[in-house]
């Protein structure tokens, strides 16, 4: 299925369907605005709010930066931070 995370394989006694990552992304975020996400192996972290900047309507894009907080060995199912931005747990 094309944008899908399933393949479908046939041979000759049927067929499997393989289910590949997430639908949806390994993301944290709380509400002072801090938000990180993995991206693969990788870990990035952004902040959504900056000083200065009014509300964004409902369903505006907001242009985030994102800063590399590097990488893991496996791909994470769940992240989890704490506020302090001192923790970080994925697994």
């Amino acid at each position: 299925m094309r944008g899908a995370n399933k393949v479908a394989i046939g041979y000759d006694d049927g067929t499997i369907m393989i289910k590949l990552g997430h639908e949806e992304p390994v993301v944290s975020m709380e509400k002072g605005g801090k938000v990180v996400w993995a991206r693969n192996n990788d870990i990035v972290f952004g902040n959504v709010k900056s000083k200065g900047q009014e509300d964004p309507v409902d369903g505006e894009r907001i242009n985030v930066t994102s800063k590399d907080l590097g990488s893991c060995e496996i791909y994470p199912q769940q992240i989890i931070h704490n506020p302090n931005g001192r923790l970080l747990v994925w697994h």
